[in-house]
């Protein structure tokens, strides 16, 4: 189970900052393949740049960059400790 919980912040009419932060909780008995595991942790953080080039208010048509880079500390699906790091650009 992973709940995300972001943090968003608009310093102007065209920048946009965000943070997040994923909470993971992993119970795992007796799956073949992986150790019994109880816990609850850190997943990952990201976080969010967004620059409005041009308003569809003002202009034909909208265009927003969005860069996001992120860095994680727990598989997703196994709950083991790993390292994985990853971004996008939109």
């Amino acid at each position: 189970m992973t709940q995300n919980d972001p943090v968003k912040c608009l310093p102007t009419d065209n920048w946009c900052l965000g943070a997040n932060a994923a909470l993971a909780y992993c119970g795992i008995l007796r799956a073949p393949g992986l150790p019994d595991t109880q816990l609850a942790t850190l997943q990952a953080v990201s976080f969010e740049v967004r620059d409005l080039l041009m308003d569809r208010r003002r202009s034909f048509f909208g265009f927003t960059l969005i860069a996001e880079p992120r860095c994680g500390r727990v598989d997703a699906t196994g709950g083991l400790p790993s390292n994985s790091y990853g971004g996008r650009a939109r």
